[in-house]
Order: C-alpha cells, then sequence, then structure tokens
C-alpha cells in the first residue's frame, strides 16, 4: 500500500513539473507582432531610466528654412534635483561625411525661468547655420559620473550616434534656398495640351488641396496658411478667395494643413487653421463653421453634401449633417500613451466612398489602426489594427464602400507598407510586403480593381486587387506625394517630389503626360470628365522624409538629379490570364507602349528557392524544447496506460499534442518568414537600394520633430 501511495505522490509531483513546463513554454514566447501595442511617451526617449536623469524632447525652431539662425531645444530632468555638468548638443549635416559624434559639441544655455513640471528645466543653443543641408542632432549631458544621451533608442547605454545600437538622433532643421521656399504655385493642365493652360502664385504657402466641381467648371485650393481659393478653370484669376484667422486659444496648429473637397450640388467642405468650414460655390462668406482647436489631417463630404466627417491630431473622429455646425457625432480614438496627454491617437487621413455609405480613417501612434464608419452610426463598424508600429499615413476607399486600402509602415515590427481590406471581414484580405520603402499615398480605382501605392525612396506599384503581387512600376519619379484616378479608373495622375505630374493610361500601362513643375508636386486631382489635371506644390512631406547621396528622389537637399520616369512590368499574372508579348494590362488585352521597359526574371524561381533553403534555419530552442516534450509526454501516457492509470492519461495526451502542435507552429512561421524576406528582395529595385533613405518618425508630440534612423 506504502508502495502504490508513493507512486501516486511520484505521478502527481510530475504532472504538476508538466504543468509548470507547459506554463514557462507557453507564455513567453506566443507573441504575436499584429497584437503587440507599442507605447510612445511625449519624450521619446523611452529607453531612459524614470527614476534617474533624464533629457526629454528634442525639437528645434524653426523646422525648416533659409540660411539663418535656428534654435535647439531639450529639457533635463532628475528626480533628485541635481545641476548637470553640462548638457551640450551635437549637431551634423547628414550629406556630410562626417560622424555626427564626432563633430564639434556645442554648450547649451540653461533657462531656470522656463521649467515643466512634467519636463524639466529647458536648455536651449542657438546659432546661425549658413550652408544649405539636412541637418541632425543629439543632446549629451554629465550628472556626476553618469552621462546620458537624448534620443535613447539604443538602450540606456547606448552609443553615441548613428547605428544599431547606437542612440540615434532628431531630424532637422532643414536648410533650404528661398527659390523651394517661396515659390509655390496652383497648376492647371489640360490633357491634350504639352504645357498648363495656367498657373496662380501662392508665394510661400504649400498648396496642400485641390479639388474639382462636378460639373468640371470649378478648381478649389487650400493651403497651409489658411487660405481657400475658388476658380473657374478658364482663368487663374480666383472667383473668390477666403482667409480663416487664426484663434489664439486653438492648441497647436503648426502642422496645419489646408484641405478641400467638393460635393455635387455645389457645396465646398474646408478645414482651415483647427476650423471645419462649410461654403456654397457662390459666396466666399462660410454657412457656417465649426472650431475643432487643432491641426486637422482628414476631411471628406459625402456626393449628396448630407454629410461631412474630419479628425485630425485632437483624436477624435467628427461627423457632421451639412444643415447643422453641430456634430452630430463624434468619436474618440482611445488609446493609452496618446500625445499631449489626451489618452488617444491623431487621425492621420480620411477617405469617403461617394455615396456616404461609409469613410474611414487611419490613426497614427499608438493605435495604428484602420477605422470604417457608417455616418448613421456613432460606433465604427469595423477597426482593424494596422500592425505593432505601423501608422497609417494614407487611405483610401472603393466607390461601393467594399475595398479600403490603407498604407504606411517602415517598420521592422511590421512587414509590409499596405494592406487591403474589405468592409465585412475582419482580417485584411491581403498585405504587401515592401516594408524598407514605407508608402506615403495608397490609390484604389472607383471600381476597386486596381491599386496604386506610392511610396518615398521612388516609384508607383500597381496591384490589382486579387492579388498582393504588383504588375508593373513607376519608376525614377522620385518621392510620390499625391496621385488621383479619373472617374472612370482608366487614367492616374501622379504629383512627385523631382517637379513632376505625371498622367498615366491604366488601360495601355502607358505615360500619357510628364508635365514640369517649378517646386514639389504635393496634391493632385482630377476632373470628373476626365479632361483636367490640377496640382499644387508645397513641402508638407518633404519637411518629413530625407535622403542621402545623389537626390535623384526629391527628398534631399542637393541639387536634384532628374530621372526620366519609366514603366517597368514586374508580373505577368493578370485575372488568371498569361500575358504574352507586348500585353501588360490585367486581361493581356491591350498593346504597351514605348515607355515600358521589360524586367529580368531569368531563374527567378529558382534563385527564390535557394535563397529560402540557405536562410532557413529551426526557430530556437522552443521547437526543440517543445518537440521532446510533447513525444516524451506521449510516450509517458502509454506508460500509464500500462500502468492502469487512467485518469491521467487524457490529460498527458492533449498537454503533448499541444507541445507537438505549437513546435510546428513555430516551424512553420519560421519557414514562411523566410519566404517572404526572399520574396521581398525580389520586388525591390537595385537602384533603390543604393539610396540610403532616412525616414522621418514623426510623433506628434506638439513640437513639429522628425526623427531620423539608420538602419
Amino acid at each position: 500500500m506504502r508502495k502504490i501511495l508513493i507512486k501516486q505522490l511520484i505521478v502527481k509531483k510530475l504532472c504538476l513539473f508538466i504543468l509548470l513546463l507547459t506554463v514557462i513554454f507557453l507564455f513567453p514566447p506566443i507573441v504575436f507582432a499584429q497584437n503587440q501595442e507599442v507605447i510612445i511617451d511625449t519624450s521619446e526617449n523611452n529607453n531612459q531610466d524614470s527614476s534617474g536623469p533624464r533629457l526629454e524632447t528634442g525639437s528645434v525652431t524653426p523646422q525648416y528654412g533659409p540660411p539663418g539662425e535656428y534654435t535647439f531645444h531639450t529639457y533635463f530632468s532628475d528626480s533628485q534635483n541635481r545641476i548637470p555638468e553640462y548638457v551640450r548638443i551635437y549637431i551634423s549635416d547628414i550629406n556630410k561625411d562626417v560622424p555626427i559624434e564626432e563633430t564639434q559639441p556645442h554648450l547649451m544655455q540653461r533657462n531656470p525661468s522656463n521649467t515643466n513640471s512634467s519636463w524639466g528645466t529647458e536648455y536651449t543653443y542657438t546659432t546661425n547655420i549658413t550652408e544649405e543641408g539636412q541637418y541632425q542632432f543629439y543632446f549629451e549631458a554629465k550628472v556626476g559620473s553618469e552621462i546620458i544621451h537624448n534620443p535613447s533608442y539604443g538602450g540606456p547605454d547606448c552609443k553615441p550616434g548613428l547605428c544599431p545600437d547606437c542612440c540615434g538622433a532628431w531630424g532637422g532643421p532643414k536648410v533650404l534656398s528661398e527659390k523651394l521656399i517661396n515659390k509655390h504655385k496652383i497648376y492647371l493642365f489640360d490633357k491634350d495640351k504639352e504645357t498648363a493652360i495656367w498657373s496662380y502664385n501662392t508665394e510661400r504657402n504649400w498648396v496642400t488641396s485641390v479639388a474639382f466641381s462636378a460639373d468640371n467648371t470649378k478648381l478649389a485650393a487650400a493651403d497651409n496658411q489658411g487660405n481657400l481659393y475658388l476658380f473657374d478653370i478658364k482663368s487663374n484669376n480666383p472667383i473668390w478667395t477666403y482667409k480663416a484667422e487664426f484663434d489664439p486659444n486653438n492648441g497647436n496648429i503648426s502642422q496645419d494643413i489646408g484641405l478641400v473637397a467638393f460635393s455635387q450640388n455645389y457645396y465646398i467642405a474646408a478645414s482651415l487653421k483647427g476650423q471645419v468650414f462649410l461654403f456654397k460655390t457662390d459666396n466666399n462668406q462660410p454657412i457656417w463653421k465649426h472650431d475643432i482647436g487643432m491641426t486637422l489631417r482628414g476631411l471628406v463630404i459625402s456626393d449628396d453634401g448630407q454629410y461631412i466627417a474630419a479628425g485630425g491630431h485632437d483624436t477624435k473622429v467628427y461627423l457632421w449633417e451639412t444643415k447643422d455646425s453641430s456634430p452630430k457625432w463624434e468619436y474618440k480614438i482611445q488609446s493609452e500613451g496618446g500625445i499631449l496627454g489626451l489618452e488617444g491617437s491623431v487621425i492621420r487621413t480620411m477617405a469617403m466612398a461617394p455615396e456616404s455609405k461609409y469613410f474611414t480613417a487611419g490613426t497614427s501612434c499608438p493605435d495604428r489602426s484602420v477605422y470604417v464608419f457608417s455616418p448613421k452610426k456613432t460606433e465604427p463598424i469595423l477597426k482593424i489594427k494596422a500592425g505593432a508600429n505601423f501608422p497609417v499615413e494614407t487611405i483610401d476607399i472603393s466607390d461601393d464602400g467594399q475595398y479600403v486600402i490603407a498604407a504606411g509602415g517602415g517598420s521592422d515590427e511590421d512587414p509590409y507598407s499596405a494592406l487591403l481590406i474589405k468592409t465585412d471581414k475582419e482580417e485584411p484580405v491581403w498585405k504587401y510586403d515592401y516594408s524598407k520603402n514605407p508608402a506615403i499615398t495608397a490609390r484604389i480605382s472607383p471600381d476597386g480593381q486596381l491599386i496604386a501605392l506610392g511610396y518615398i525612396i521612388d516609384g508607383v506599384y500597381f496591384l490589382q486587387r486579387n492579388s498582393n503581387q504588383p504588375l508593373w512600376l513607376l519608376k525614377n519619379s522620385g518621392y510620390v506625394g499625391d496621385m488621383a484616378f479619373s472617374q472612370e479608373g482608366t487614367m492616374l495622375a501622379v504629383g512627385t517630389g523631382t517637379y513632376h505630374v505625371i498622367l498615366l493610361s491604366t488601360d495601355n500601362i502607358a505615360i500619357l503626360k510628364d508635365w514640369k513643375t517649378e517646386n514639389k508636386v504635393e496634391s493632385v486631382a482630377i476632373s470628373p470628365n476626365g479632361q483636367y489635371i490640377a496640382a499644387g506644390t508645397s513641402l508638407e512631406r518633404f519637411i518629413s522624409i530625407g535622403s542621402e547621396g545623389d537626390n535623384t528622389t526629391g527628398a534631399g537637399i542637393g541639387e536634384l538629379k532628374d530621372l526620366k520616369p519609366e514603366l517597368v512590368k514586374l508580373s505577368t499574372d493578370g485575372q488568371g490570364s498569361q500575358i504574352e508579348g507586348d500585353n501588360t494590362t490585367d486581361a493581356g488585352v491591350s498593346e504597351l507602349k514605348s515607355e515600358l521597359v521589360e524586367q529580368s526574371e531569368d531563374n527567378q524561381g529558382s534563385q527564390i528557392k535557394k535563397d529560402a533553403v540557405k536562410s532557413f534555419k529551426i526557430p530556437n530552442f522552443y521547437f526543440w524544447i517543445g518537440l521532446f516534450l510533447g513525444i516524451g509526454l506521449i510516450i509517458l501516457s502509454l506508460i500509464v496506460f500500462i500502468k492502469k492509470r487512467i485518469r491521467w492519461i487524457i490529460i498527458i495526451v492533449i498537454v503533448g499534442i499541444g507541445f507537438i502542435i505549437i513546435s510546428s507552429y513555430y516551424l512553420t512561421v519560421n519557414k514562411k518568414q523566410i519566404f517572404t524576406e526572399v520574396q521581398q528582395k525580389e520586388i525591390q529595385n537595385e537602384d533603390s537600394t543604393d539610396q540610403n533613405i532616412k525616414i522621418g518618425k514623426s510623433y506628434d508630440t506638439g513640437n513639429s520633430n522628425n526623427i531620423r534612423v539608420i538602419e
């Protein structure tokens, strides 16, 4: 009897031990990137010890401008109220060969009169920058024997400079030529003419939005200084203009962009200086206005003029009926760790289906999600997490409201830059794997069949709705400021950072027109009849990105090296049809124009397999541990069965099978990841990888900064 009790006790302890191993095995490794929340605090320096000395935030004023005086700011805080031995700043031009950590540091001035209870005491450094360039900077402080840096993305013990284990650097200022700053215009083109019909000079004001009336007779434009313009397309003399007054009680609207949209019944919706306006085309006095009080980044109006929606930095989506200036409803994007203590996320982009069935919104950090709303409901009908570190930069919706394309990305956590969403599905239809080159513009054709993705480094990729494999590429375009499909979906207008407005035929896969402008094009529109194309020049996107080396993308500061845009065939897969000869459309029915350049596909399939086999590795000890534990448990269950301990068999077998399933999952995920990486390398162009691009990550902390991290 004693022996039986001892055996039972051993079996029980063995089972408890196995249960403990199960818990240890299951919980630590199973973290899915899609479900992680990355919380960004307002200092953006999450790796500093919150109980020790800290350098909070980093900024420069102004963020861009001509050669002249610039002031750099940071805050020092310490729980022991110590004063640092020094706080100094390192500044460098990214296009110079000298590493930033090897530049001469400058002592910063302590300003005890400017002390913030949360951030500490301000330190500033003012200097006269005489050379045009794209600058970056970081701070260093010494407290006792401890030296701290800001930013500190490489960890609390990071090395100064730019490398995977280094601290990183703040981006800015961009010191520009007077011409780049002062020469902005609104352009009107006719698709049948070689040059612009007319242009209108807005001087220093960035033209951030353009739109046509439904009857093709009028053009509206908005700029970043609160101006709204209305033109008859026959003349560059405005019918009327409107200037929004800045309300000093409003929050930070330094990053405000003007937005404008038409309805079919001659309503004009506009957002200017943190306010939403409703106009009729026959009068420059607004029917009503509503003061949001903070920067707006999205504005849409339904075709029938019944609804207007808007959203921005105050982390709310607003919905109006045009008959009333008070919102019908508002929805707060709740998210811990949001900007300015608002506990929410910035709405970066919005789009509405013409018949107002649905409209969409994309959010920045820390929420990073895509929302689909119905004007008739106060809660979103769909929310999809874009990724762990995937701010949604751009969004569009098909005319029937069934499909949404969202894009952005640019992080290792989320190896894709765009996702296609069906509004009645809770998971994306597909994701497009091109994460090393974040997308800043995404458009879907009105019929929802064709998708265009515009990128920072350069190029527009074209995909079909039924596949995430790109069909063709517009290369040598520079960074893509904006795009617009024609109402029939047969043409696409592309505005670029290399001073081009390019009109493409999506039927014949051809460049129809390539117009030159005098500055960077960041807003475009096509008239409903497809005859006219409007464009506006701006630096709004340009300020938040940058590049090194030859300035072929327009993102750099140096002299622009203008390349001829051309079309490159990437895939012969249409809607299940093989495209032969010169055919490159989705069904292989149209002739290839002379601009198309074939991409070599020699041995690509076999090389992918070779690369995948070479790269494939067993994911780590979790696979082996799970496999051995699983097999061991099943063997143990057989022993228990022989000993006739029936009640333990089911538990042990289930746990054992669970271990084997989880181990197999690790194996499958690793293999899939390797093949994805190999396919990414195939898609990326060699000429793009030659450029070392620094992507500005704007976290909307209110100080208009951009962090640039070199990988």
